[in-house]
């Protein structure tokens, strides 16, 4: 039935969901974004949809899976997930997002943000050799003697290594001077070439990845909020209390998912959507009972510890 345009389906089978979502996504020539209950209905249903869609259109939009006002980061494979996923909606490229009922309520960056930090780079563009570099150390790279990993680079006189969250090989960047000669992908163990690549798109190792001037708005902050005898977590009180000595800002804070909102602006994840996009929720009553339970328990967080912990409201980390 419909209602208020939306389409309401009863009666079919969840075993069924990849094969309906599968066809539609053929159907439209338009992305798709997938609403699950939770993380588990998401592996499974990424699992299922990959035996009917090519696994490079399936972009899986994990929650981070950790409880609000713990001040502490996320899986490196979420990140990896997360960021790979923003960038192509971002992009407008076309997939099947899928993502819990969490992933979706919890407030992104805005779009910009992430666009403005992409690089992309073909064979025979000009482009400063240590500009890249620099870039990818400010992303959140490691630097490495050699790429074994994700999120690490290596420089070798004038190659650079990048091992990045979009793609499932490293690829190499072959320069003369400021001139990119080739870019091909190779084999994280054995080192070798496996093939030309086109394009790359360069983007931060993960998704909350802020810039020095932001960094240091951001530490002023949370020393504000010490001075009103606001508790904070050990490693946010480090940070603050080497600031005001070390002039080496350091740009990872710990559970910035939590605090990001103090500096920049946040919006929903359908703000990442191009139009058309499809929107499904698989198990609508099950979905609707997770998004009360998850703003019960982000509201019963927040009761309990805004009186003397360091938390935002819960409305500044869903958009509901």
């Amino acid at each position: 039935h419909t209602k208020g345009g939306s389409r309401f389906i009863e009666g079919v089978a969840p075993s069924s969901f990849p094969l309906i979502i599968a066809s539609l996504y053929a159907a439209s020539k338009k992305s798709v974004l997938v609403v699950t209950r939770n993380p588990s209905s998401m592996h499974e249903l990424v699992s299922d949809l990959s035996a009917f869609v090519d696994e490079a259109e399936i972009a899986p939009f994990p929650s981070w899976e950790m409880l609000p006002y713990e001040f502490v980061s996320p899986a490196e494979a979420i990140e990896r997930d997360r960021i790979t996923t923003l960038f192509k909606l971002a992009a407008g490229e076309r997939c099947i997002a899928v993502c819990t009922t969490e992933s979706l309520l919890r407030a992104v960056p805005e779009k910009h943000f992430l666009k403005k930090k992409e690089i992309r780079l073909s064979a025979g563009d000009e482009i400063p050799f240590d500009d890249i570099v620099a870039s990818l150390a400010e992303y959140g790279y490691s630097r490495e003697h050699r790429v074994e990993g994700y999120g690490q680079f290596a420089v070798k006189g004038g190659i650079i290594d990048i091992y990045l969250p979009s793609h499932e090989n490293p690829v190499r960047l072959d320069f003369f001077g400021d001139t990119i000669e080739s870019i091909r992908e190779f084999d994280a163990e054995s080192q070798t070439s496996i093939g030309p690549v086109t394009e790359v798109r360069i983007c931060p190792r993960k998704e909350l990845i802020l810039s020095k001037k932001e960094t240091q708005e951001l530490i002023a902050k949370l020393a504000a909020l010490t001075q009103r005898e606001t508790e904070l977590p050990e490693k946010l009180r480090d940070i603050i209390d080497r600031a005001d000595t070390d002039p080496v800002v350091d740009t990872f804070i710990p559970g910035i998912e939590e605090l990001f909102p103090l500096v920049m602006g946040s919006a929903h994840l359908s703000s990442y959507l191009s139009e058309g996009t499809t929107v499904i929720v698989t198990e609508y009553p099950e979905v609707m009972a997770e998004k009360e339970s998850i703003i019960g328990i982000y509201s019963e967080l927040y009761g309990r510890k805004k009186g003397y912990s360091l938390c935002l409201e819960p409305e500044k980390l869903l958009k509901l």
